[in-house]
């Protein structure tokens, strides 16, 4: 149930500054399912909004305009755009909030907008697990998650500009010298380096490979990348965030080089921490980690998100049945492990029945979750389950039900329960 930064499985809901830029990023953000809203007005969806945009480009007061936006974000993910050059005074901006260098192609502001608002929906949703926890008393695994380390690899040819750099980054960070592609690779995989910076030039096709690898891998894909042009244009800009790289700058910015560094390692720490205490919050009844969660604490979970009432969260249903009858518990068991395969650490699921599974669906409306759990009913209608002389296939019905305001999670799971086939309302104590 993992999701993509984009499109969203619910429509975010955007506030956006502008400055006068010569192309708007409402197009943009429209298509990929934003509703969007200047700062300061109340926008279309009537809640509270999922993210700030301010846009710089052609400010003529930038850290004014910055500053506003900051007052009205508060709390709330804030994403500073600015062109290929950045203007004077952002580097502070850009330790503390997300920004984001464009040229001709926007693509970067919604792979940002994606991680920030996912990041604020994953810490939602562990002051969720933390507060079922508590009320049951139940208590919380010790986290293992070692962090990112604060050392970073340096890909560069050797010669003169590489060894500025070398002394400008050594007050800041770790640096053990001029890396090659493999040894950089290498010191990312072990551990021994957390960032990753890239001196162009000759490099610059093998560097942008070894980036796409990096981003294909799900244990380096969030590691920071900053590449370094001796002269930057907006036809290199536009060329490195293709390979989605967090900042390209000149060696003139060594500060926005340095706190785009730092802004990465924190951003990283912080979702390994996340991912780690959200690993440990689904747990069986006995308090072990599972990936089926108890149902106590799922009911508590449930319970706790219908009180919070800060939707949009939905509750979906799958039920599998065998073409022959009546399907073999050793199977269905099987099935429930692969479907458990497809559910984020965002989401959680329950078994109530044999052949029944529940999920909540976090961050979530009716079309996003119905999309999901019908994703997730196919999975297992592709399979073969059981020995492979006599395997079992089941075909998979999905349903799921948004979350509607001032609704208790009883009514919520008989309500999605009611639309699939063949299954009855839960009794006033539902069993999960």
């Amino acid at each position: 149930m993992s999701r993509t930064e984009a499109p969203f499985r619910r429509t975010l809901d955007i506030r956006l500054f502008e400055s006068g830029a010569a192309s708007s990023l409402r197009p943009v953000l429209h298509e990929a399912g934003c509703a969007v809203t200047p700062i300061g007005r109340d926008g279309p969806l009537g809640g509270r909004p999922d993210a700030f945009i301010a846009d710089l480009r052609g400010a003529e007061r930038p850290l004014a305009a910055l500053n506003r936006a900051r007052q009205a974000a508060g709390a709330t993910p804030l994403i500073v755009v600015t062109g290929p050059l950045p203007q004077p005074g952002l580097a502070e901006a850009a330790e503390r909030h997300v920004l984001v260098q464009i040229g001709r192609d926007s693509a970067p502001v919604l792979r940002a907008l994606g991680r920030a608002v996912r990041a604020a929906d994953l810490a939602r949703e562990a002051g969720v697990r933390l507060a079922a926890l508590t009320a049951l008393e139940q208590p919380l695994g010790h986290s293992e998650t070692a962090p990112p380390a604060g050392n970073v690899a340096l890909l560069a040819d050797p010669g003169p500009l590489a060894l500025e750099t070398l002394h400008a980054l050594s007050p800041e960070f770790g640096v053990s010298g001029v890396l090659s592609r493999t040894q950089a690779l290498r010191a990312l995989e072990c551990g021994d380096a957390g960032a990753l910076i890239i001196l162009a030039g000759s490099l610059r096709r093998d560097a942008a490979a070894l980036v796409r690898l990096i981003r294909r891998q799900s244990v380096l894909r969030d590691v920071p990348v900053v590449v370094i042009e001796k002269r930057r244009t907006p036809r290199h800009l536009d060329y490195w965030a293709h390979a989605e790289i967090d900042g390209c700058f000149t060696p003139g910015e060594i500060a926005f080089t340095c706190a785009a560094i730092r802004a990465g390692l924190r951003r990283r720490l912080m979702n390994r921490r996340l991912g780690g205490l959200l690993t440990r919050t689904v747990q069986s009844d006995a308090g072990a980690e599972s990936r089926i969660i108890g149902s106590r604490l799922f009911d508590a979970c449930l319970a706790e998100r219908c009180r919070r009432g800060t939707g949009p969260f939905a509750l979906g249903a799958v039920r599998l049945r065998a073409p022959g009858g009546a399907a073999d518990s050793a199977a269905l068991s099987e099935a429930a492990v692969y479907l458990s395969f497809g559910v984020g650490s965002e989401d959680l699921m329950a078994r109530p029945a044999a052949d029944v599974f529940l999920f909540q669906i976090n961050s979530a409306d009716a079309l996003g979750a119905q999309r999901t759990v019908r994703s997730l009913a196919t999975l297992v209608g592709d399979l073969k389950f059981g020995a492979e002389d006599r395997f079992t296939t089941f075909d998979g019905e999905a349903a799921a039900c948004a979350w509607r305001p001032g609704e208790d999670a009883e009514t919520l799971v008989a309500r999605t329960l009611s639309n699939l086939r063949g299954v009855k309302p839960p009794s006033p104590e539902p069993v999960f």
